[in-house]
């Protein structure tokens, strides 16, 4: 398990499995029935949030440094892609439910969208909402295709 604090829990989208990432700066794979742990990986980082792609086939954590977030394949943990945006921490990670859009909210009070192609390896920042007064530290249970 961790050794530090731990921030982040994303469930699989299809398996009995979760993800979770902490202070320690690892990231969990846990089994739900067995309660053990799959896999785990050091990214370099403290972890601040986690999100599932739709299918499962791909991870997406943001750290604790200012605006930053990752992408990583579920199955071999590799990195696939490094991102910055906003001036400070990336808090809520949410896929669209058909994949093809993510949305990171910030505690710059700002949602950034992305626009999500090659299979979940090519990210394109499409908008920002701006207007929050405060951070955004969730976004809802579900992302339609055509609305958060």
């Amino acid at each position: 398990g961790h050794t530090e604090e731990l921030f982040a829990l994303a469930i699989h989208p299809t398996q009995n499995q979760f993800i979770t990432g902490g202070y320690d700066k690892n990231i969990h794979l846990w089994d739900t029935m067995s309660h053990l742990v799959v896999w785990s990986k050091d990214i370099g980082e403290c972890v601040h949030s986690s999100s599932f792609s739709p299918d499962g086939s791909i991870i997406i954590i943001s750290t604790m440094t200012v605006g930053r977030w990752m992408v990583l394949d579920a199955t071999t943990r590799q990195l696939i892609s490094m991102h910055n945006d906003g001036s400070n921490l990336i808090e809520c990670i949410k896929f669209s439910s058909n994949g093809r859009y993510v949305a990171l909210g910030s505690r710059d009070n700002n949602i950034y969208v992305y626009q999500v192609s090659d299979e979940y390896r090519k990210f394109n920042r499409i908008g920002r909402c701006s207007g929050h007064t405060s951070y955004v530290i969730s976004i809802g249970k579900k992302v339609s295709n055509l609305k958060i």
